[in-house]
């Protein structure tokens, strides 16, 4: 079987790498696509625990929470290292069949480069090739990163809490 070649995407954006980390992390579930989430409409937000052994997960409107893959690196400022469990089908891969994402953030100017590298896509099986298409394509990785550098420019409110 032929491995297949990581995913790279980058993009800069105006803030310090510290910053940039921060606000990547912190506020994933203000920027993060609601079309790359397993509860669609109903996806509320995203949380990473900043911990390696933590786990990154979503949550959605009834509160259920849906882990994407466990922490494997935290380094502030630096670099987030996670499992990625999605399947092509949206479902939940079991440990064994999981692939990795690394995100780092990096000095460019007086901005950050963010850098994702998707790696060990042969481990999704028969599923592989349908998520390789579709986060190496424009509307995957490079469209996330878009979403990150955009709340970053343009941030949005916080959502009203029900008092």
């Amino acid at each position: 079987m032929r491995m297949a070649q990581p995913i790279i995407s980058e993009i800069t954006v105006e803030a310090l790498p510290a910053e940039a980390f921060a606000r990547f992390v912190g506020d994933m579930g203000r920027w993060w696509p609601m079309a790359y989430s397993r509860g669609g409409a109903r996806f509320v937000t995203v949380h990473v625990e900043p911990v390696a052994g933590g786990t990154w997960f979503e949550v959605d409107s009834d509160g259920a929470e849906s882990p994407w893959g466990d922490v494997r690196a935290y380094d502030p400022g630096h670099r987030l290292v996670v499992g990625f469990n999605v399947a092509s089908d949206r479902g939940v891969e079991p440990l064994e069949r999981q692939s990795e994402v690394e995100f780092r953030f990096e000095p460019a100017g007086e901005g950050t480069r963010v850098t994702v590298e998707h790696r060990n896509l042969d481990r999704h099986g028969d599923g592989a090739e349908a998520i390789r298409q579709g986060m190496a394509s424009d509307h995957g990785w490079p469209l996330i990163l878009a979403s990150f550098a955009r709340e970053l420019r343009f941030p949005r409110a916080a959502p009203l809490s029900a008092s």
